[in-house]
């Protein structure tokens, strides 16, 4: 299974080290990494790979929403098929 992780916050020095550590804790895989700086605002996506992982998603999402709550960032983590469901829907008029 695997999942996306994205991240908004002010740039500072150490985001992607504190996120990084967080994944790796938790026994997540980062398969890919994208971050940007828009006028000071630090974006990132993150795809990891939850094979190895041995909490349950719902637990996973909250500890990193508590994290990037600790120091003041936007943590959410989302199983992948939430993006791929979403691509996926007919609208029908």
């Amino acid at each position: 299974m695997r999942a996306v992780i994205t991240v908004v916050g002010k740039n500072r020095i150490g985001i992607v080290a504190g996120i990084a550590k967080q994944c790796a804790d938790n026994d997540m895989d980062i398969l890919k990494l994208e971050q940007t700086i828009l006028d000071g605002i630090f974006t990132m996506m993150i795809l990891v790979d939850l094979a190895a992982v041995q909490k349950d998603l719902t637990e996973l999402q909250e500890e990193m929403r508590l994290y990037g709550e600790s120091v003041g960032l936007e943590v959410r983590m989302r199983h992948e098929d939430t993006y791929n469901v979403m691509h996926n829907v007919d609208i029908k008029r």
